[in-house]
Formats: C-alpha cells, sequence, structure tokens
C-alpha cells in the first residue's frame, strides 16, 4: 500500500453459494424471483429472526456467542448490524497518524453528544489502544453487514428454501449437517429421507413446498453419474412405477455398490421393504446388468419369453423387514 499498490483481500465464501442456490429453489419452487441486492433494507420479519437468535446459516451470526448477544441487542434497523469503519481501520490497521485524529473525534463526540465527562472518554479511548495492541477489533464492515441481511431475508422469508440450499453446501461435513437438521425440526420443517421419485441431486423442497428431502447425492457411495441418471430417468418418462421399472431405466448407471447404499438410505422405500431388497440384492444387480447389456446391444434375450428370462425381476417373497434402529444406524451411517 505505501508504494502505491492495489491490495486486495479476495475471500470465498460459501455463504455467496447459498444465496445463488436459494434463490434458483425459490424460483423454481414457489415460482417468485427474489434479487438480494434489491431486497429493501428495513424488512421487519427479518430483524424479528435475528432478534430471536435463529441465525443458524445466516453469515457472521450464527456461532453461539453471537446468538447470544444478538438476542440481547435486539437489532431492528440495518445500521445496528454495521459498526464503525473509519475506527476500525485505525485501530485494527494500527496507523498511529489516523488514531490520533480518531482519538480527537471520539472524545469531543463523547463529551458533546453522550454527556460523557471527559475524563472517562478519555480512559475509555486509552482501553481502545490497549486493545490494539494485541488484537483486532470484530466489528464488520457494511459488505459483510449486507450479506448477513440477505441470508437473514432468505432465512425468514423462504426457511424450507434458505435451509435446503444450506444444507446442499454442508452436506460433506456431518456435524454441520446434523446442526442444520436440528435447526430445521425447531423451525418446523420436515426433513425427508432421499427417494428416487422425488429427490434432486441436491437437498430441494418437497412437493408440499414446507419440507425438505435429502438429495441423491448426499449418499454415500452413489456418484455424480448414477444421480444424474436417474434424475434424468424420471424427468423425462416420469416417475418409476416399480422396482422393474427402475431397474430397467437406470441398469447401465447403477452398481451393486451404489445400489446397496441407496437400499440401506431409504431410497428405494417407496418401491419394496428394505429386508426383501437387500435379500434380492445380487440378483438385483444381475438383472440391471444383464438388461444394460442388452441395451447397448440393441436387441432382447433370443428367448425372451422363456421362464426366467430378463424381462421382469421378482423379489424374495419372504423376509422380515429392518427393524427401525437398523434402519437408523444405515441411515447415519450413509447420510
Amino acid at each position: 500500500e505505501e508504494i502505491g499498490l492495489l491490495k486486495m483481500d479476495v475471500l470465498g465464501l460459501s455463504n455467496l453459494t447459498i444465496l445463488r442456490n436459494a434463490m434458483e429453489i425459490i424460483e423454481a419452487v414457489y415460482g417468485d424471483s427474489v434479487k438480494v441486492d434489491d431486497l429493501p433494507l428495513d424488512d421487519a420479519k427479518t430483524f424479528e429472526l435475528l432478534s430471536r437468535g435463529q441465525t443458524h446459516g445466516v453469515f457472521q451470526l450464527e456461532s453461539d456467542g453471537m446468538r447470544r448477544y444478538i438476542k440481547e441487542l435486539k437489532p431492528t434497523v440495518f445500521d445496528d448490524i454495521v459498526e464503525a469503519d473509519t475506527l476500525r481501520k485505525a485501530v485494527g490497521k494500527k496507523i498511529a497518524k489516523l488514531l490520533a485524529e480518531q482519538k480527537e473525534k471520539f472524545i469531543e463526540g463523547a463529551v458533546s453528544h453522550g454527556g460523557m465527562d471527559r475524563g472517562l472518554a478519555t480512559e475509555l479511548f486509552g482501553q481502545l489502544e490497549d486493545f490494539a495492541q494485541y488484537c483486532f477489533n470484530k466489528a464488520h464492515a457494511a459488505p459483510y453487514a449486507l450479506i448477513a441481511y440477505q441470508t437473514a431475508w432468505l432465512k425468514a422469508h423462504y426457511p424450507s428454501a434458505f435451509m435446503a440450499a444450506l444444507m446442499t453446501s454442508e452436506q460433506e461435513n456431518l456435524d454441520k449437517l446434523a446442526q442444520a437438521i436440528t435447526e430445521c425440526e425447531q423451525m418446523g420443517i420436515d426433513v425427508l429421507a432421499p427417494d428416487v421419485n422425488e429427490s434432486w441431486p441436491d437437498f430441494a423442497v418437497a412437493p408440499d413446498k414446507r419440507s425438505i428431502r435429502f438429495g441423491l447425492s448426499a449418499i454415500k457411495n452413489v456418484g455424480r453419474h448414477t444421480v444424474e441418471a436417474i434424475v434424468a430417468s424420471r424427468k423425462a418418462d416420469g416417475p418409476y412405477r416399480d422396482l422393474n421399472d427402475f431397474l430397467i431405466r437406470t441398469g447401465e448407471a447403477i452398481d451393486r455398490k451404489s445400489l446397496e447404499s441407496l437400499v440401506k438410505a431409504g431410497a428405494l422405500d417407496q418401491l419394496a421393504d428394505r429386508g426383501r431388497l437387500l435379500a434380492g440384492l445380487e440378483a438385483m444387480t444381475r438383472f440391471a446388468q444383464a438388461r444394460a447389456a442388452e441395451a447397448r446391444s440393441g436387441q432382447a434375450s433370443l428367448f425372451g419369453d422363456a421362464p426366467g428370462n430378463h424381462d421382469s425381476f421378482t423379489l424374495p417373497a419372504m423376509v422380515a423387514d429392518v427393524d427401525s434402529r437398523q434402519k437408523l444406524e444405515w441411515e447415519r451411517e450413509l447420510l
């Protein structure tokens, strides 16, 4: 800076991705076009959310300390989220000349506007100077406050869309994902298991426009190629009618490992019981691979009408379903 070069600190904020994804979900689900750069900065619903401390996922305001203090401070205007930037710069950068200028302004302002005793104002500024020797001021300038406000606005007005976008960004972090699910519960939003007929690659708002459906990409061992194939076939030809239909239409993209993970995570629960699905896993895999091979060769089996042909598949009939505890263990392991 002293020799005239422009110094930039470029941050990669996941919050910006969350904002973008939330806006896309809002438009797809509710048909509303939201532009965060055009939001009114005096929205009462947003400040009510902040004052409740319901700030999980809100930029810079989600730590335990911030949640505790923001509930006490109860911001009501945008300036409550921004603090003084010139003083922050002087203290944070330790610029002696600028700090001396700010000292006079600070003391005069405290005396003339705040009615403070001059000696007390001088002592208070001295504490700020001492603080500057070993730390930095945590005040956030307007751009940070604006991102905080934008995330809070989306969460206040479109909670399900915002939380779905947040969970998509945090799906690789089990602890953060668990916190987000807990937050959804506290907000009255149901988080539903993945489902091949309703899930998208990422977390999404369910057809009821309130619940959140787990994304297929959040299932371990299920690759992006498999997920995209499942969704693409459903978009092109409608929901999967039964297990046969699913295996025939997706066999090319599914191997045994991904099929097992889909079953254990509950993504095929609408098509059959998990116990029967697991008992027939090997046969399901062979059936899917055979149909995929036939599709590649462009012909059906030579003995298509014979017993045991590849045109249909039947699961083992008498298999006890898996108990709920085992299901929960699988879901925790794979989701």
